[in-house]
């Protein structure tokens, strides 16, 4: 499988070719978060942003273009459950019944929602090949800029760094409670690096961990440059 990756011009093309043949669903997912925002809710990075992103990038790194197609309609629709709890199923049932009748046989459809199932559970070596491009496409898409951006905006209640703890990570932060938004990036982000299985989610994800890597040693740095590292502890 080649890992060479579109370009931006070819991107742009898969995204309108997509938007055009799946309208109604596009419409109906884009509607939901235009709802959400509406009643004043957070989608907590789960956003219309979000979902288009993981959208295009697992029609971008799958291993087949059939493949990429479906796993483009789950990605827009993998935030259901995080909108609608319970009411998951349901809700995506009616996505379904927006997709062009008889586009999927049984077996895609299968594939197709076992990958929205399954797609927030660990790697598995009997996930589908739409349900590990929906997982590196997700992991893929919560890196980058906006997700530095998107810690500091859901962890106002933790401070950016904890200086004393600056070159490595607090020993009680974890994935789901990091004590910093520094140490976030640490247990949250850099640990997806190894968990990426496609090829080209592989080489789609160097430049974003070379980034944080910079980032991460740029703040030891920072603290360095005026002779405050390591951090005084008296």
């Amino acid at each position: 499988m080649t890992t060479a990756l579109a370009t931006k011009e070819e991107a742009r093309r898969i995204f309108v070719a997509m938007r055009t043949k799946y309208r109604p669903l596009y419409e109906a997912v884009k509607k939901t978060h235009e709802g959400i925002l509406a009643a004043g809710k957070t989608t907590m990075g789960h956003g219309w942003d979000h979902d288009l992103r993981v959208a295009q990038t697992g029609a971008l790194i799958a291993e087949s273009p059939r493949v990429g197609e479906m796993a483009w309609c789950v990605g827009l629709m993998h935030s259901t459950d995080r909108h609608y709890g319970e009411r998951t199923e349901e809700v995506l049932h009616g996505y379904f019944a927006l997709l062009p009748k008889n586009e999927f046989v049984v077996g895609e459809s299968v594939m197709m929602w076992n990958a929205l199932i399954e797609h927030s559970k660990k790697n598995s070596d009997a996930d589908n090949p739409v349900t590990v491009a929906l997982k590196d496409a997700d992991r893929l898409a919560n890196l980058g800029i906006m997700n530095l951006f998107r810690c500091g905006q859901h962890h106002p209640d933790i401070p950016a760094c904890i200086p004393e703890y600056l070159g490595r990570v607090h020993p009680n932060s974890t994935f789901k409670k990091p004590m910093s938004c520094y140490d976030a990036v640490h247990v949250a982000n850099m640990p997806w690096e190894a968990m990426l299985r496609l090829p080209k989610a592989k080489e789609m994800g160097r430049k974003e961990f070379d980034f944080y890597r910079k980032i991460l040693q740029r703040c030891t740095d920072e603290m360095e440059e005026v002779g405050l590292y390591p951090f005084p502890s008296e």
